[in-house]
């Protein structure tokens, strides 16, 4: 009996390629991923829909991602149900934690995405950032104290019509290569931590997007002749295409608060009397294709033993807050032990009572150009 011949793989799926991505498409497969290979702290672990060979296929733009945008959106709490919880001791079986009033403290779960605009979501989140900057700033004893302050920096590039991730992605790896050439040229080696932040002007027609980043910079103070060495850092900048700008000293909890901001999602500048939040400047599919995933810090002169020493610190510190807080909680000191017998083991319990977000109280969305993909 003769075996039945199969019939060749490109030929019965009609595809061009072996890497085709109809490949996946046909036979009902994923898109593969692969990790980011940048070193820091992120308050999520996922993977983001991004090849480093970009010869291929870039899903992003090649692939219908209509359902991943569909079920991201579904994860945003802004205006939707939510549940409280709470922390139940383990060893007593009674609440955890209790307020000023002996009441429980309530926690509300939520998305923690920086798309979401939810008061409550955005002031967690906001939160968490900050207590991950100040782990940096607090590295060392020395940096500790009423004398904890940092250099503040600006990493300024063009203004652009049309922000797109691979754009952000090249604007990274300038100010990597441009920290570098800091310390092997001028000799000034530095740790330091910074956040992207976004300006918006409706006004520059083809301009509206001023992507930049801040950056807090240890040693903050600037040995020898201060104009000189700020005159070879603008020299420096403008060799990888960006405009370098130097703020000036600030302490560590103010920038903390700064950063974190940026770092929820929240990109206020006084200057030009603004407070964007994302929804008021992309569309979610825009957010999604532009931002989803990505890294919003960059860290620098830090080792891998340091980040994985700080790594785990933030850990252990999101173990204990990694719900979305109320706005009563961040007035509570946050509990290691049962306030009761003592135990430090707890359980989340799910309160009964649902929080409705009803449509009424759903804020006004500013009305602002969006930018299509």
């Amino acid at each position: 009996m003769e075996a039945v011949l199969q019939t060749d793989v490109l030929q019965q799926k009609e595809l061009k390629t072996l890497n085709s991505l109809n490949n996946c498409r046909i036979a009902g497969g994923s898109i593969p991923s692969s990790y980011s290979n940048e070193r820091g702290l992120s308050l999520k672990r996922s993977v983001p829909y991004i090849f480093k060979n970009s010869n291929l296929f870039s899903p992003l733009y090649d692939w219908d991602n209509s359902f991943a945008i569909e079920q991201f959106e579904k994860r945003i709490c802004f205006g939707k149900e939510k549940v409280k919880i709470k922390k139940v001791c383990r060893s007593c079986g009674k609440d955890f934690e209790l307020d000023s009033q002996g009441k429980p403290v309530y926690y509300v779960h939520s998305c923690n995405s920086p798309y979401c605009r939810d008061p409550a979501c955005m002031k967690h989140r906001q939160y968490l950032a900050y207590e991950m900057f100040m782990m940096y700033f607090n590295a060392y004893d020395q940096w500790q104290g009423r004398g904890n302050r940092w250099g503040h920096e600006v990493y300024g590039f063009k203004r652009i019509s049309k922000p797109k991730r691979e754009d952000i992605a090249d604007m990274k790896i300038r100010i990597r290569k441009f920290q570098v050439a800091r310390a092997e040229k001028l000799n000034i080696r530095i740790k330091g931590i910074g956040v992207r932040d976004i300006s918006y002007d409706v006004e520059k027609i083809g301009e509206e997007y001023y992507i930049h980043f801040h950056f807090a910079r240890r040693p903050y103070s600037i040995e020898g002749n201060f104009n000189k060495h700020l005159e070879d850092l603008n020299k420096l900048s403008e060799h990888y295409d960006f405009k370098y700008n130097w703020i000036g000293y600030r302490k560590a909890e103010s920038l903390a608060d700064y950063f974190s901001k940026r770092h929820s999602g929240q990109f206020e500048h006084k200057k030009d009397n603004s407070n964007w939040l994302f929804p008021d400047l992309f569309s979610i599919k825009d957010y999604f294709n532009i931002f989803y995933n990505a890294r919003k810090t960059i860290q620098f002169g830090f080792s891998r033993k340091e980040i994985k020493m700080l790594k785990y610190k933030f850990e252990q510190f999101h173990k204990r807050e990694a719900f979305v807080l109320s706005s009563n909680v961040l007035e509570t000191a946050v509990r290691d032990t049962c306030q009761n017998c003592g135990n430090s083991e707890f359980k989340w319990v799910i309160h009964e009572e649902i929080i409705t977000k009803p449509p009424d109280s759903t804020p006004e969305v500013l009305e602002v150009p969006i930018i299509k993909i």
